[in-house]
């Protein structure tokens, strides 16, 4: 076994080295067959080198400031430690990398870790368990685990299985599947997507149709396209341009609108909502103010006291302006809360409603009704009221512009 040592500024032409090679300052390595030198131990660079060929060996060093430059590829069997900079025009494949300054290839392989203290540019691939970088980070198609930067990331699609967490801006300029991301401040992503959960605290543009299992919104968020989740939770402002299928439950707390259909298991609104057409298996609550184009339909609808719908209303148990109540399961949800009070005692608007049982509070107004069973509060009105079984509650005490009628047939609701 024998090291082999360079000396600054020197020139060395290798093929083999049994041992350790030791690099000096400015220095330069070529291979004497012309494509590979091989270091079966440690390679230490004293700062900025050149190497001039393919490189292999166990680790390696670069100990001082300066950018190591490789024309070739570099193969570093553990880690590859470099204090500041190092450039390779074609592939870094290592077991760890620790890079002080910038890292720039045209394709990255690593094993474990990637750490970057300031730029990481990487042009075709970069495949690694997880990388963290301080400043900004560009890369061709990703294949990681984990991705964490302090400032910018732009991708070119691929696969990111766990955490994406990024300070400024991240982006993907192709489809990417991906864990749980967040961001600090903006989400740019091309059409169909498909990722775990969003977590977004400023502004979210998908340029197509999205799916993700869950998504957090307090900023602003726009899909241009469809869109499927699981559970989405929006303070912010939602946009959507196509329709919109969630399997769980969709809240929202500030501003939603929506070009196409919704169709949800439950829905709860406390701020302004708009949409084409609503669709929900289970259970509507609107504390706020919504519009529909073609209506709204739910199993049980609560429309809270203050409230403000416009647009067809159809449901088995439809509940409106209910004063006492106040939005049940948002207990944890102070805007909820806080809205539902302050609207507490303020007439509450409804169009027409369709339904097995209808309640029309205090203080609110509706159009027709058409239900089997019809329950009034003193002080609520209505245009009309139709009824198949039960007309109940303070009828004296209300103000119907025509005289409720009972029939023998309700017409069928428009969707």
């Amino acid at each position: 076994m024998a090291d082999y040592q360079v000396p600054r500024g020197g020139v060395a032409k290798l093929e083999h080295i049994d041992g350790e090679l030791k690099v000096g300052n400015k220095a330069r390595i070529e291979a004497s067959n012309g494509k590979l030198v091989i270091v079966s131990k440690s390679a230490y660079f004293a700062g900025a080198s050149q190497v001039s060929c393919n490189f292999e060996c166990d680790s390696l060093h670069v100990q001082h400031g300066g950018t190591l430059r490789v024309n070739g590829d570099l193969i570093v069997h553990k880690l590859l430690d470099v204090n500041h900079s190092i450039d390779v025009s074609g592939l870094i494949k290592a077991g760890e990398i620790d890079v002080g300054g910038r890292i720039y290839s045209k394709v990255i392989e690593c094993d474990g870790r990637t750490r970057v203290g300031g730029f990481l540019d990487v042009k075709e691939k970069l495949e690694a368990r997880s990388v963290d970088v301080g400043g900004t980070a560009e890369a061709g198609e990703v294949t990681l685990q984990d991705l964490n930067v302090g400032g910018v990331a732009t991708v070119r699609g691929g696969t990111i299985t766990g955490k994406i967490r990024v300070g400024g801006k991240f982006e993907s300029k192709a489809p990417l599947e991906f864990g749980d991301l967040k961001v600090i401040g903006k989400i740019l992503l091309p059409a169909n997507c498909k990722g775990e959960k969003v977590s977004t605290f400023g502004r979210f543009s998908a340029a197509g149709n999205f799916e993700c299992k869950e998504l957090e919104n307090k900023g602003r968020m726009e899909i241009k396209g469809n869109c499927k989740s699981q559970i989405i939770d929006s303070s912010g402002k939602l946009t959507l341009l196509g329709s919109l299928e969630v399997s769980r439950e969709f809240d929202t707390w500030g501003t939603t609108e929506i070009s196409g259909v919704l169709e949800s298991s439950n829905l709860r609104i406390a701020g302004s909502f708009e949409a084409q057409r609503v669709l929900v298996n289970n259970e509507i609550e609107l504390v706020g103010q919504a519009e529909t184009r073609e209506g709204m339909k739910g199993d049980v609808v609560f429309v809270h006291s203050g409230s403000k719908y416009k647009g067809i209303l159809v449901g088995g148990k439809v509940e409106i302006g209910k004063s006492y109540e106040v939005v049940s399961n948002w207990n944890t949800k102070w805007a909820g809360q806080n809205l539902a009070f302050r609207l507490v005692g303020k007439e509450t608007r409804v169009e027409d409603i369709y339904a097995k049982e209808v309640h029309l509070g205090h203080a609110s107004r509706c159009r027709k009704i058409f239900a089997e069973v019809v329950e009034l509060e003193a002080g609520c009105v209505a245009e009309e009221i139709n009824y198949t079984k039960e007309l109940r509650g303070e009828i004296d005490k209300s103000f119907i512009n025509r005289f409720p009628k009972k029939v023998t047939l309700l017409p069928n609701p428009p969707l």
